[in-house]
């Protein structure tokens, strides 16, 4: 693949006042009429011949140019935290309560 532009928003300069709807080849023809650079052109003569209806669609297609496969335009969720692991309550052996973890554990130095 050829050396991509240093961000989308170049490649979303080169789409500017397009109306969707387009084909691949209407939205190649557009970025050439708007002065896209080689290596851009290349990107967009590379994307899956399909009718785009939004530019996520565009930079969809041009991820599966890229990667070989189908991408969702939307991000992977986010999962939610991990619960903290809940601590064990240690008893005052002062105050007649027994310490949960017993003597053999070496925390009470026996």
């Amino acid at each position: 693949m050829p050396n991509q532009p240093s961000s989308t928003a170049a490649l979303a300069h080169y789409l500017r006042g397009i109306d969707f709807p387009r084909s691949r080849a209407e939205l190649l023809a557009h970025a050439r009429r708007q002065g896209a650079a080689d290596d851009s052109l290349a990107l967009f003569e590379e994307l899956p011949d399909a009718a785009y209806h939004s530019m996520a669609e565009v930079f969809a297609g041009m991820r599966e140019a890229a990667f070989g496969r189908a991408a969702d335009p939307r991000p992977e969720p986010v999962p939610p935290p991990m619960p903290a692991p809940e601590r064990p309550q240690r008893l005052d052996p002062v105050a007649g309560q027994e310490d949960i973890r017993g003597p053999a554990d070496g925390i009470n130095g026996t």
